[in-house]
C-alpha cells in the first residue's frame, strides 16, 4: 500500500495546481474582456461626438434662409435710420430754404417787375368758351356807350395824370403797340365797380372812358384795336376810328 504522506502530498499538489490554472483561466478572461471594453468605448466616443455635432449642423441647415434674408433686411432698416437721424440740420435747413426760394424768387420778381418784368405775372382768369365769351361782351358794351363822346371823355392830362400800373418798355413793345392789334372779343371780360375790364397778355385794362355812341353795335367783335400809350398814360385804339382814343388803366 501507498504511504498515506505521500498521497497526502499528491492530493495537495494536484488541488494546488488546478486552483492556480483555475485562476488564471479566470485573470485571462477577465483581461480580454476588459481589452475589448476599450476598444468598444474607444470606438463608440467618435460615434457619440457626432451625434452631438450633427443637431447643431442640423440647427443650421434647417434655419430658412427667408429668415436670413429678413434679419439683414432689418439690420440694414436700423443702419438707414440711424443715418438719417445723425443727418447734420445744416442740410435739412438748406433744402427747406432751397424750397422755399424759388417763392421768395417769384415774389421779388412781382415787387420789381420795373426792372425785370415777366410774363403773365398775375394768374389767368378761367378761360371761356368762344360763344360764353362773345354772349359776355354783348351783354356789358351796349351799358357803357357814350351819348355825346366829345363832351364825356377826358384825356390823362385832364384826369391828373396816369396813377396806374406801367408796362416795362420791353414788354409792352413785344404784346403792345399799333403792331399788335386785336378784336376785343377774343378776350375775357368783366365789370369791376363802374367799370368793364378786359384781360390781355398778362394783365387787366379798365375801361375809363366811355365807347362813343357812332361806334357800330358789334364793333368789339368786327373792329381791330390796339392798346398805344400817349400823353403819359395808355388808351385803346381803333383802326376804323384812329382820332378816338379811350383812356385805360393798367392792373396786375
Amino acid at each position: 500500500m501507498m504511504n498515506p504522506r505521500v498521497l497526502f502530498r499528491t492530493t495537495a499538489t494536484i488541488l494546488v495546481f488546478g486552483l492556480a490554472s483555475v485562476t488564471g483561466s479566470q485573470a485571462d478572461q477577465s483581461v480580454r474582456e476588459g481589452g475589448s471594453a476599450k476598444q468598444q468605448d474607444k470606438a463608440t466616443q467618435p460615434q457619440q461626438q457626432e451625434q452631438q455635432q450633427k443637431p447643431s449642423a442640423q440647427k443650421r441647415q434647417q434655419r430658412p434662409p427667408a429668415q436670413d434674408r429678413q434679419a439683414q433686411s432689418r439690420r440694414q432698416a436700423r443702419v438707414q435710420k440711424q443715418s438719417q437721424a445723425e443727418r447734420p440740420t445744416t442740410q435739412r435747413q438748406q433744402s427747406k430754404a432751397a424750397v422755399r426760394s424759388p417763392q421768395r424768387q417769384s415774389t421779388a420778381g412781382v415787387q420789381s417787375r420795373s426792372t425785370s418784368p415777366t410774363r403773365r405775372v398775375t394768374q389767368a382768369p378761367t378761360q371761356m368758351r368762344t360763344g360764353a365769351r362773345r354772349a359776355e361782351h354783348q351783354r356789358v358794351w351796349p351799358r357803357y356807350r357814350a351819348n355825346n363822346w366829345t363832351s364825356q371823355h377826358r384825356t390823362w392830362s385832364q384826369r391828373g395824370g396816369y396813377t396806374g400800373y406801367r408796362i416795362p418798355s420791353r414788354q409792352f413793345i413785344l404784346y403792345f403797340g399799333r403792331s399788335h392789334r386785336f378784336h376785343l372779343s377774343s378776350y375775357q371780360i368783366r365789370i369791376v365797380g363802374a367799370y368793364p375790364q378786359f384781360y390781355a397778355d398778362g394783365f387787366w385794362f379798365t375801361m375809363l372812358d366811355p365807347v362813343p355812341e357812332y361806334w357800330g353795335n358789334d364793333w368789339y367783335d368786327t373792329d381791330y384795336v390796339t392798346v398805344i400809350e400817349s400823353q403819359g398814360g395808355y388808351y385803346l385804339l381803333s383802326e376804323e376810328y384812329p382820332d378816338v382814343q379811350l383812356a385805360i388803366s393798367v392792373h396786375l
